[in-house]
């Protein structure tokens, strides 16, 4: 999966987290009926080597509960291009399940 910055924004123009929101749901568009809230938390701590890796903490609230994931890297496009291929996979199977769910109940 290739992550296509939009040019809506680039990554300076915005703070981080607000940047990583945005890209997330554009790429989780064909989702957006399910999807309640999108909320990235970026940190800056220093890794083992004095070097600083962000770690970046993403909550994603649906329809039938919510999505966590964590990612370390030190680089925002390729990390957030990892985020965005992570939340598709979990916002899938989420729908999967809660589609499967709906279809019992009827």
């Amino acid at each position: 999966m290739t992550l296509t910055l939009t040019d809506k924004a680039q990554p300076r123009e915005l703070p981080e987290n607000e940047f990583c929101e945005q890209q997330l749901y554009e790429a989780l568009s064909r989702y957006h009926s399910m999807l309640r809230s999108i909320d990235v938390t970026i940190q800056n701590p220093h890794g083992s080597q004095g070097r600083r890796q962000k770690t970046f903490r993403v909550q994603i609230r649906h329809e039938s509960g919510e999505i966590m994931l964590i990612h370390r890297g030190e680089e925002l496009v390729s990390a957030l291009a990892a985020i965005v291929k992570r939340a598709e996979k979990a916002v899938s199977r989420a729908r999967v399940r809660y589609l499967t769910r709906l279809s019992g109940e009827i």
